[in-house]
């Protein structure tokens, strides 16, 4: 029997102050609200009422309220059995009673339950007459409310066998009891929807930082494949990275020739059959996007292969346009022997890799058309005129599959400072500026100082908090400094607007920074040299809302742009 009911020899009705006392308990007890409300229905049975039932209430996708019956109890076991086979019968419909409870928040108590009420108050007849067979007494039905919503019911419930009615004071008993009880399934399922939130935003980190990984590795890996001039060598480069980014059974690069023919240039993973089999997946039609196949047998454009795929045992297929000036020059193609369900980030970084193959390939091809035909200009004197025009040709496209990589790395590195760094190509890409704040600043080493006290002003102004005020002030010495070591000085200016959001702009006539070492200046913590942003370029990242940079032969220019609040990240927008 539970602990809180009447002990034999001992009261007929248990004190409300150890009903309470031991309900807190309980609760207190144990997370699994469930089980503890069946728990203190059980114990209600033994002496204070003879039927006790627990409901919460639940709203369906078409706004209908259901009803979840969380315990039913009663002191005799054959009635329990009873009971419990009468409510699985009843479903999930609320009664009227549940319904007023739930919509007022407020208690109905019946001190005397007549047949008249009974039969006007229950509309299914075959319910109607078992409720008649329990010759209700009196009934208590009580709102559990937490935070201003009632959300479930505890019905109490005396028959006339026992002879005992329900007083004001039972009544009060129960709310108070209600009350515990809606305090204590709400705390628990805040908890539990605390630890789901947690677990969801333990699986955004995770993917954050496997994209962070695989970004790192395309930008790293990037100069390899752009200063490969040779396909023997650029090709086994490009499956070799695909092998160390994804976990695919085989990957190949399919190359469409000028007479609209497709051939496998390089492969791994795949039988000397199924390549010697001259058709790409998708048969001969050139994709403009990727393409995912999670499962071959019900694509109709693998058709054609399926045989061969299913002798091969893939199951999975994603197919990546290799693309340049608008052009599907051929398709970068990963197997799975396994079904697969392609994730959005993996296909962006899928498609990073593909875009960089495509541009490593045609600058190798582009690079081996000019090595020709500066050969047979050679051999030819006579053909000159057209190998210096065709020369023109290349150098436009070369210079053109440059813009590409140029604009590749801006995008990766965008992506992986989650838009924090914005890399200008002119300087039309840089921002408006905004109005001064204060006179501008000729940047030598005896100013920075001078600079910084008005980034404090400005700060000041704006209101910004002491903390994004230190980081605003970090990056600016940072910036300013490299401008004074690395580009010999320069200027300097902050602006102000209505918002409260800062803009630091700092100027300077140096070298520049040398592309082929800006991923590392941006993603490697601490690396420095006398062409890049020197060592503070990671720590500028992570203490301002956004960077733009602009870097040529002829200077650099740094923008510094600050919130009054911190932008939530990414991520964190997706999720809410």
């Amino acid at each position: 029997m539970p602990e809180f009911a009447p002990q034999d020899g001992a009261e007929q009705t248990p004190s409300r102050l150890r009903i309470l006392v031991e309900a807190s308990r309980q609760f207190n007890s144990s997370l699994d609200y469930e089980t503890v409300l069946q728990k203190i229905a059980d114990a209600l049975v033994h002496g204070f009422a003879d039927w006790c039932s627990v409901s919460m209430a639940r709203t369906t996708s078409d706004g209908e309220v259901r009803v979840n019956r969380l315990a039913t109890a009663h002191a005799d076991p054959e009635k329990q059995a009873w009971g419990a086979a009468l409510v699985e019968k009843s479903g999930t419909a609320p009664s009227l009673a549940f319904l007023r409870v739930l919509n007022t928040g407020m208690s109905e108590f019946h001190p005397e339950v007549t047949e008249e009420m009974v039969r006007t108050g229950v509309a299914d007849p075959e319910m109607r007459d078992a409720i008649l067979q329990l010759r209700l007494r009196s009934s208590i039905a009580v709102p559990m409310t937490a935070r201003g919503q009632t959300f479930g019911v505890i019905t109490l419930i005396t028959a006339g066998h026992s002879g005992r009615t329900f007083t004001e004071n039972d009544l009060v008993l129960a709310e108070d009891l209600a009350q515990r009880a809606a305090v204590a399934v709400d705390n628990a399922r805040l908890l539990g929807d605390a630890r789901e939130a947690a677990r969801v935003l333990e699986r955004e980190l995770e993917r954050r930082r496997q994209a962070e990984e695989r970004l790192s590795v395309l930008a790293e890996a990037a100069s390899t494949l752009i200063g490969s001039l040779h396909l023997s060598d650029l090709l086994p480069a490009v499956l070799s990275l695909s092998r160390r980014l994804f976990d695919a059974d085989a990957y190949a690069v399919w190359r469409r020739a000028m007479d609209g023919s497709w051939g496998m240039m390089s492969q791994t993973g795949l039988s000397e059959d199924f390549a010697r089999n001259q058709t790409p997946p998708g048969g001969h039609a050139a994709p403009s996007e990727p393409t995912l196949i999670e499962d071959v047998a019900l694509d109709e454009r693998m058709a054609p292969r399926l045989e061969l795929l299913r002798s091969e045992g893939v199951q999975s297929v994603l197919v990546l346009p290799l693309v340049l000036h608008g052009e599907t020059t051929g398709t970068f193609v990963f197997y799975y022997r396994q079904p697969r369900k392609f994730e959005s980030l993996e296909v962006r970084v899928a498609s990073a890799l593909g875009n960089l193959a495509a541009s490593a390939i045609t600058t190798v091809e582009l690079y081996e058309e000019q090595n020709r035909l500066r050969a047979a200009a050679e051999q030819e004197v006579a053909e000159r005129k057209r190998v210096e025009r065709e020369n023109t040709r290349l150098l436009r496209e070369s210079r053109a599959a440059a813009n590409q990589q140029r604009k590749f790395l801006r995008d990766v590195l965008a992506s992986v400072t989650e838009g924090k760094l914005h890399l200008c190509s002119s300087p039309g890409d840089l921002p408006r500026r905004l109005s001064p704040f204060l006179p501008p600043v000729s940047l030598v080493a005896e100013t920075i100082s001078h600079l910084r006290r008005q980034t404090v002003a400005a700060c000041e102004n704006s209101r910004l908090p002491e903390d994004r005020t230190q980081d605003l002030i970090t990056a600016v010495s940072e910036v300013a400094m490299n401008a004074v070591v690395h580009g010999g000085g320069g200027n300097a200016s902050v602006g102000a607007a209505r918002s409260g959001a800062l803009q630091i702009w700092i100027e300077d006539q140096g070298k520049g920074i040398h592309m082929d070492r800006l991923p590392l200046a941006t993603l490697e913590r601490g690396y420095t040299t006398a062409g890049t942003l020197g060592y503070g370029f990671w720590l500028v990242l992570n203490t301002v809302d956004r960077v733009w940079l602009l870097t040529g032969p002829t200077g650099t220019t740094v923008v510094l742009e600050m919130e009054p609040r911190q932008p939530l990240p990414s991520w964190r927008r997706k999720f809410g």
